[in-house]
């Protein structure tokens, strides 16, 4: 095969085209970031969350480098997903069991209960707005709702069981369960028909916004999004 840009060999792949594999490497691939939902306004609200905007580590986020793709990268859109998760905070660590479980409604014991987190999710995924700008391109613009957009698929609690613990002055009963956002599916996402490229060096900005939203409880959840696709590098073998 004759040889062609980085630019022409992009354009073959995203359009399944041979292209020649000794000089570039092209694979399926998603570039995700978490952000934890915080307290923004002083009353459960968790504002506008931007994503894609850190630089990569471990349980935070893969993209290469903070806001755009490195010089020798080509990335094509085919999917946004995202899901609201529970369990993990942050740092990759166990959340506290305050966090997931039920209480007795003593202090010492989990406070946070399923069903309002359950509820919460279910409010983040119906009300969010969507918008998403790669370099001067809007991608998404003002979409209401993520709906279509969840890994998951709605609100569940999982299965419950009763646990007991013992602090200074009585045992505590209390129901353990774990709220999420469903299960995932290949259908679950924002498709897009064709695919949307990425080029290297252009700023990408993904932004949530639940202004005006306020919950019963944020119940530390993280919100993680993902970008579907087609990733060509030119690194070759």
């Amino acid at each position: 095969m004759a040889r062609i840009s980085p630019f022409q060999a992009f354009h073959r792949v995203r359009n399944q085209l041979p292209y020649p594999e000794a000089v570039f490497f092209a694979r399926k691939h998603v570039y995700w970031h978490r952000v934890g939902l915080t307290d923004t306004a002083g009353s459960n609200s968790p504002g506008t969350l931007t994503f894609f905007n850190a630089a990569k580590s471990s349980n935070l986020t893969n993209l290469p480098q903070a806001g755009r793709l490195p010089s020798n990268h080509f990335f094509a859109i085919e999917k946004i997903g995202i899901f609201i998760e529970q369990g993990r905070d942050i740092a990759g660590n166990a959340e506290a069991l305050a966090a997931a479980y039920e209480g007795s409604g003593t202090s010492t014991a989990p406070q946070d209960d399923p069903a309002d987190i359950a509820e919460a999710i279910r409010l983040l995924y119906q009300e969010g707005i969507v918008n998403m700008t790669v370099g001067n391109r809007k991608v998404v613009e003002d979409v209401f709702g993520l709906h279509n957009f969840p890994w998951g698929s709605v609100p569940c609690v999982d299965a419950a069981f009763a646990a007991e613990t013992t602090d200074t002055t009585a045992t505590l009963s209390y129901l353990q369960a774990l709220a999420r956002s469903g299960d995932a599916h290949s259908s679950n996402g924002w498709w897009f028909d064709p695919s949307v490229p990425i080029f290297p060096d252009k700023q990408i900005e993904f932004t949530i916004n639940w202004s005006g939203l306020t919950l019963d409880t944020l119940a530390d959840l993280v919100v993680r999004v993902g970008m579907f696709g087609q990733l060509l590098t030119t690194t070759g073998f």
